[in-house]
Formats: structure tokens, C-alpha cells, sequence
């Protein structure tokens, strides 16, 4: 067994394990999860020149750290869904390592490795350690500021304080909401810390520092993000949690991973045990003993082991001071949240996300402060309840199972049509990558992706309906306007199916439902042909772009009844070669579209679908049909006199 002693030799083995683990958890699933609506904007935003870059980011406030590394990165490594989550997955693997090392520094190989254990696995630092968001650079900020502090209050030196600066600048370049760690930081080091004024100076100048790093941006950004704040714009959204009894308790299971009484009962130890601390330094400090600058009664220096020696029973091998930052960057932190939140409606789960490394390591001071090996068992039962009973606290937009939709009767050339809104960037997304780069077309009806108004998308519509015969329509979450306007442009609605949206977000909730619609244009070119006295087919829509061998080729056939149909005749429809052999056949009208249901003079589609083997040989191939009855298959009514026709040739090139 090992020992969990300081400076035990299994510390590193132990360590790279955590990492390990915070690895494949990271890992799972971050290349087959779906799009999110932020990430595919995170993603949107790089793919411009620079200065369009900078422009979208000063407009929605959020500074540029996490975005010019996406654009970097994705140059090297593509657009990939694992790819472009590699960022995170290597942020959040330094912040484990980070917070690891801040409790060794301060809790002992026990509370460094139950910190890193913890930050592993909780769903919520899992979630932003893979997520194409910049809530990842958030958290290493966080992380990273901290230890950084932690080391330059132990030892001021001008080179520790400044590295500190550089940190902070890092999280400001992150994300502005990083400034509520910073500012208790701030309190810690200057007010609280008992330090010589001229090392509170040389944490001043810290700030300095990052201020002056980060004055550039904060002249671009500040318009953007202060006109948002005066709309609204940022305050109070849907996904806010309120400060309220119910909302109070959200939080902590977010915060806490699901098991608020366990957590909250590690920091009222923590807590106790700090204040027992202070308790004892106050009173040797009125008798003399030492002061609060570790100096003894006769002016010579006392030695840290030896201010834990007052009391091993209290102290536990913990370090007080950081054990009490711990606290003043994730109880502090969340409390003044959660008071300004009154007001602003600032908190979220992904604002909260910040807390993370904090309470992390305040949870292992906790665990750390427990008799073995009960802490132990505690650990390990925590970890694996968080392992095994996700909480579910994180979106899941369902954009893979709406393009696998679209993809099932998808033809090369057919045009998308998104109507999602916001979402219109993560559907277009995963439809680019399920779909057949051969001819595709995805148009995002929601302009300020791609146009300067809503007139100029329109206009640009037009053309592009104008040049298709089929029509798919992605709709949610917004007013309804397209299918009008197919409808009116003479668009016949051919299938529809509903997909649920997603979970996680009060959105999916609300409007739980995606439809998926196809829509096609009757042929107008086209004299048609007439089996028996009583079925027109007014002709075929075939696409465009003819797929390769190993894809499907979808066959859509007009007809119009000139008389009631009174049985469910069957059309058959088959791919001969030059030879006249029969290289592939499909079968219909779909049960849920019998013929008898089909309405009088009126144009209605059918759906016949090829499976094409990968080895599909090139050439020029007659598409014949023939319409029977099931009881009577070897008469069929006649076409001209024949049993069949010959409706349309199609051309399998290289």
C-alpha cells in the first residue's frame, strides 16, 4: 500500500494516474458528442480575416485568448470535432496538473491527489475540458492564479509577483467574468495578508501588469460588452440560475457535483478548522508568543513547521493560509455571485464553472483533514457516484440526429434550408460533416452569419431556391417562414419528421420538438406518361449531382390520378444497364402513402431509393416502371399498349 506521507516517491506515479484519468474522461465521447449552439459559434467566429474576427468578438464581448488559439489550432489540426476539442482537452489536463501541485504545495500528497481526483471527474470541469469553449481557458486562469499567488505570497519576490501579473492578464483575455476571482485574490493579498507594505507593493504592480497587457483589448472590447450589459443582453437569459432557496440549491449541486450535503460538509470542516486556527494565532499572538508577521516575542524568525506545531490536532498538516484562500476564491467567490446576482442575474452553470479548481482543492483540504482510511473510502466512493450518475446539468443539442435525418433521403444537390436561429451555425456544422461534400448546399436563414440584414439573406434565398427542385427545411425555435414561402413558390411538402431537439437547457424544454421537412417542385417540362386510363405520371425529379457507388440514389415520381383509384396498385421501378439487365430495383408507394389515398387531380410524390454497391460500374442506365397489382403481377396496366415504360435515363460517371 502506499504510504500518503510528504515526499513519498509513489507521489508522481499517483499523480500521472489522476492525469490519466482526468485524460479518458475527457476523452470519451469529446469526437462524437454533437455540436452545441456556442461551440459552432466559437468556430464561426475564426473563420474570417483577423479584423472580421476581432469586430465579432468586441461585439459579443468576449475577449479574443480562447478564439485566436481555436484559429491557430484548427489551421494545423482541421475542423474535426475531435480536433478542434483538443484545446480544451489539453487546458483542462494543465489545470488538473496545476491544481495538483497547488495541494502538494499547501495539503500534503492526500489533499493534492483528492483535489486532482476530484477536478478530474467532476461532470462539470469534464464538460469545458473538451467542449469547444473558451470556459476551458476560464478554469486554467482560475487554477493558475491561484498557485501563483499561493507561491508569490509564501516567497515575495518581484519575479513571483510578476509571473502572478501574467496570469491575470491571461484570465482577463479569457473571459471578463474571471475578474470576480481576481478582485477576492485581490482582497486576500492586500488586505488580509499580513505582508510587508513592500511586497503589497510589488502585488500592485502585479495588477498593474495585467491591466497594462490588457488595455489593448480593453479599449476594443469594453463598447460591445457595456452596451450588451445596458440591453439586458447579458443579464437575466433563460439559462440564468436566481439567487433564491431553490436556486441556492441548483447551484451547490452544480458546484459540488451532485452531492451538496457530502461537499458542503467538507468546507464547514475546512471552515472550522480555519477558524480554529485563527483562533489559536490570535491568542499566542496577545500572549507574545509570535505575531502575525512570524515573528516571535524576542524578534526572531519562526519557522512555518513550527507555527503548525502549536497544535498538530488543528492544524493537521494543513497550511492555513491557502487552505483559507482556498476558500476565499470558491465560498467568497460564489457568495458575492450569487449577492450581485440579485441584481444582474450573472449566474449560471457556466459561469459557475469558474469555481472548479477552487473548490477542488477546498474539498481536498477537507478530505484531507479526516482520520485514514476513512478519507480515503470517502474519495473513492465520491468519485465513483460521479462517474457512474452523471447529473445531466450540461446541453446536448441533437444536431447529429437532425442531420442523420436529413442525410437518410439526402440527394446531392437537394438544398438545406436552416431555420433555427442561433442554432443555424451548429446544425450547418454537423450537416457539413454527415452529408456529401458533392454539390452541397446548406443556407442559414439567420442573417447575421452571413449577411449584413435580413433583406440580403432573402434575395440571396431566392436564387438558390430558384435553382433546386427539392427543398430540405431544418426548423425551431423561431417564427415560421419558410414553409410559407415554399409553399408559395409552388414547393409541394413531401415528408416531415420530428426529432427531439436535445436536453440540458430550458430552451429544449420549451420547444422540445425539430421538424425536418422535404419539400419538392412538381416537373413542368414534361408531357408525362399514362398507365391504364386513371394514373399520369407527370415525371421524375432526380438529382443533379449523380452520387458515386456506395451511396444512395433517391428517385422522386409525380403523379396525378385522373379518376379514383379504388385499389393499392404497387409501382415498380428499376435501373437497367445498357444490356437491358436489371442492376437495381425499388418498390412503392410507402405503406403510409397508399394510392388510394392519393387525391384527385392533384400532384402527389412518391420516394423510390437505390442502395448503389461501392463497385457500382460507370455508364448510362434507363430507369423502367411498370404499375401492377399485387394478386395480378403479370398484368400490369399498360402503357401505350406495353406493360411498361421507359421514364428517365440517368448518367454514373467517374
Amino acid at each position: 500500500m502506499i504510504n500518503f506521507s510528504r515526499g513519498n516517491n509513489g507521489y508522481l506515479a499517483l499523480a500521472i494516474l489522476v492525469l490519466l484519468i482526468a485524460a479518458g474522461m475527457r476523452l470519451l465521447g469529446a469526437g462524437h458528442t454533437p455540436f452545441w449552439s456556442d461551440e459552432a459559434w466559437n468556430l464561426w467566429v475564426v473563420q474570417s480575416d483577423f479584423q472580421t474576427d476581432v469586430a465579432r468578438l468586441a461585439a459579443n464581448h468576449h475577449p479574443p485568448a480562447y478564439f485566436w488559439t481555436l484559429d491557430a489550432w484548427r489551421h494545423i489540426a482541421g475542423e474535426s470535432k475531435i480536433a478542434l476539442s483538443f484545446i480544451a482537452i489539453a487546458a483542462g489536463m494543465l489545470t488538473c496538473a496545476i491544481v495538483i501541485r497547488a495541494g502538494k504545495d499547501s495539503l500534503g500528497i492526500f489533499g493534492a491527489l483528492a483535489a486532482g481526483l476530484i477536478f478530474a471527474t467532476f461532470e462539470q470541469p469534464v464538460y469545458y475540458g473538451q467542449s469547444i469553449r473558451h470556459y476551458s481557458f476560464l478554469l486554467l486562469g482560475a487554477a493558475l492564479t491561484l498557485w501563483l499567488l499561493m507561491r508569490a505570497l509564501y516567497r515575495p519576490t518581484w519575479r513571483r509577483f510578476m509571473v502572478y501579473g501574467l496570469s491575470v492578464a491571461f484570465t482577463a483575455y479569457s473571459l471578463y467574468i474571471g475578474v470576480f476571482v481576481v478582485a477576492l485574490q485581490a482582497f486576500a493579498g492586500l488586505v488580509l495578508w499580513r505582508g510587508a507594505w513592500r511586497d503589497k507593493l510589488k502585488l500592485a504592480a502585479a495588477y498593474l501588469l495585467a491591466l497594462t497587457l490588457f488595455a489593448p483589448w480593453l479599449v476594443i472590447g469594453i463598447g460591445g460588452a457595456l452596451s450588451k450589459i445596458q440591453r439586458g443582453a447579458i443579464t437575466g437569459y433563460l439559462n440564468s440560475i436566481p439567487t433564491t432557496p431553490a436556486g441556492l440549491q441548483s447551484m451547490l449541486e452544480i458546484v459540488l457535483g451532485g452531492q451538496a450535503a457530502l461537499g458542503l460538509g467538507l468546507i464547514f470542516l475546512v471552515m472550522s478548522r480555519e477558524s480554529q486556527v485563527l483562533s489559536k494565532k490570535l491568542r499566542a499572538w496577545v500572549r507574545g508568543r509570535y505575531s502575525w508577521n512570524e515573528q516571535d516575542g524576542q524578534g526572531s524568525a519562526v519557522s512555518l513547521q513550527q507555527i503548525r506545531d502549536i497544535s498538530p490536532a488543528v492544524f493537521s498538516g494543513l497550511g492555513t493560509r491557502d487552505a483559507g484562500l482556498f476558500l476565499l476564491c470558491s465560498v467568497g467567490v460564489f457568495l458575492l455571485m450569487a449577492v450581485i446576482n440579485l441584481r444582474l442575474g450573472i449566474i449560471s452553470e457556466r459561469t459557475l464553472a469558474m469555481l472548479a479548481p477552487a473548490v477542488a482543492l477546498t474539498l481536498g483540504a477537507g478530505l484531507a483533514s479526516l482520520p485514514s482510511p476513512a478519507r480515503k473510502w470517502l474519495l473513492g466512493g465520491l468519485v465513483v457516484w460521479v462517474m457512474l450518475t452523471p447529473q445531466g446539468i450540461l446541453p446536448r443539442l441533437n444536431s447529429d440526429s437532425i442531420a442523420q435525418a436529413v442525410a437518410d433521403g439526402y440527394s446531392p444537390g437537394d438544398l438545406v434550408i436552416l431555420e433555427t436561429g442561433f442554432d443555424d451555425a451548429a446544425f450547418g456544422y454537423q450537416l457539413e460533416r454527415t452529408l456529401p461534400m458533392t454539390d452541397l448546399r446548406v443556407f442559414r436563414s439567420y442573417y447575421e452569419y452571413d449577411f449584413p440584414d435580413d433583406d440580403s439573406m432573402m434575395a440571396a434565398l431566392d436564387v438558390q431556391i430558384a435553382l433546386s427542385e427539392r427543398v430540405w427545411l431544418i426548423y425551431w425555435n423561431v417564427p415560421p417562414r419558410m414553409a410559407e414561402k415554399l409553399s408559395g413558390l409552388g414547393y409541394i411538402r413531401q415528408s416531415r419528421v420530428d426529432v427531439p431537439i436535445g436536453s440540458g437547457d430550458p430552451l429544449y424544454v420549451r420547444d422540445p420538438i425539430a421538424r425536418v421537412s422535404l419539400w419538392a417542385r412538381p416537373p413542368s417540362d414534361s408531357e408525362g406518361v399514362v398507365f391504364g386510363d386513371s394514373l399520369h405520371l407527370d415525371g421524375l425529379t432526380v438529382s443533379p449531382s449523380i452520387p458515386a457507388g456506395g451511396e444512395s440514389l433517391h428517385v422522386d415520381m409525380w403523379w396525378t390520378p385522373l379518376a379514383p383509384i379504388d385499389r393499392d396498385y404497387t409501382v415498380g421501378l428499376f435501373l437497367l444497364d445498357s444490356g437491358g439487365v436489371t442492376r437495381a430495383e425499388s418498390f412503392g408507394p410507402a405503406p403510409d402513402n397508399p394510392m388510394t389515398r392519393w387525391p384527385l387531380n392533384q400532384p402527389t410524390v412518391e420516394r423510390h431509393t437505390f442502395s448503389l454497391p461501392p463497385d457500382f460500374p460507370v455508364g448510362e442506365y434507363t430507369l423502367l416502371a411498370l404499375v401492377y397489382w399485387y394478386e395480378t403481377p403479370d398484368a400490369p396496366l399498360r402503357v401505350k399498349n406495353a406493360p411498361s415504360a421507359v421514364v428517365g435515363r440517368v448518367v454514373f460517371t467517374e
